[in-house]
């Protein structure tokens, strides 16, 4: 699944943390080069990403129609983010 909401945490479902800044703090995982094709509005390049993940829990949306849902959903969070990207490029993440 791809995250298109910034959902807030299991814990802190009335707090202040949320998926997409959860990550911050992990150790990273692994790191990877990646050989990036030319695109319309970008030069090929090679990119050097870092690998976080790990387990998350995120509250129920408040506009759910099934019937029933849980509260919380547990999650495998994997976030690969550019490190270092060229002067006014856009890192990959």
């Amino acid at each position: 699944m791809r995250a298109s909401r910034d959902r807030k945490l299991i814990g802190t479902c009335s707090g202040s943390a949320y998926l997409f800044s959860v990550a911050v703090d992990w150790p990273e995982a692994n790191r990877m080069v990646l050989d990036l094709p030319p695109r319309k509005a970008r030069a090929g390049r090679r990119a050097m990403l870092a690998l976080k993940y790990g387990t998350v829990k995120i509250c129920r949306s408040r506009h759910c129609s099934t019937a029933g849902p849980p509260k919380s959903m547990a999650l495998q969070l994997v976030e690969v983010e550019e490190i270092n990207p060229p002067p006014g490029v856009t890192a990959i993440h």
